[in-house]
């Protein structure tokens, strides 16, 4: 199970990877630069998730 789990993921990640090019693709610079703020500040938060081994 551990197995297909990974295997999702990747695929998740990779098909959210083409999505996210995609529609930065599509957006004037100042939403990009927006974008890429939040999108900082959201693996910050990831990073102390890790430390705190939630996941």
């Amino acid at each position: 199970m551990h197995r297909n789990m990974t295997r999702g993921l990747i695929a998740i990640g990779i098909a959210g990877a083409a999505v996210g090019m995609y529609a930065a693709s599509n957006m004037k610079p100042r939403e990009r630069k927006r974008m890429m703020k939040n999108g900082r500040r959201a693996l910050g938060a990831l990073g102390i998730m890790k430390g705190l081994d939630m996941f």
